[in-house]
């Protein structure tokens, strides 16, 4: 998710007719067409939304010892309101652990959700 504000553009093109505040987010429809506000940009493989100041991301992870070895994924965000009309599903991070010849296989059980 990045958000932008006070932003201009200098130049003949612009990407989109855009004012000074916008935030680009994933194009995940389950998600971004729960916002009201966002148009998907095929082009940028996102969405650009407007007038989203309550946009975010949240960022959770296990604190157990064993979160590299253990792990509980996917995981599903959804909303009580709406009937349900948000929904976003991540995995865990990838590992960044190299053991010589092999990546380490582990994963950290931390999940960015877009909300």
């Amino acid at each position: 998710m990045l958000k932008f504000s006070g932003t201009q553009f200098t130049g003949v093109t612009r990407p989109v007719n855009a004012g000074q505040s916008f935030t680009i987010t994933s194009d995940v429809p389950s998600a971004f067409n729960s916002y009201g506000s966002c148009n998907k940009i095929t082009n940028w493989n996102a969405a650009y939304c407007t007038g989203s100041d309550d946009l975010g991301v949240l960022l959770f992870e296990s604190l157990d010892a064993d979160t590299s070895d253990r792990t509980i994924q996917p995981m599903k965000l959804t909303s009580l309101e709406n009937n349900y009309s948000y929904e976003n599903t991540v995995n865990s991070m990838m590992d960044h652990v190299w053991d010589g010849f092999y990546t380490g296989q582990l994963r950290l059980s931390r999940f960015p959700m877009q909300v």
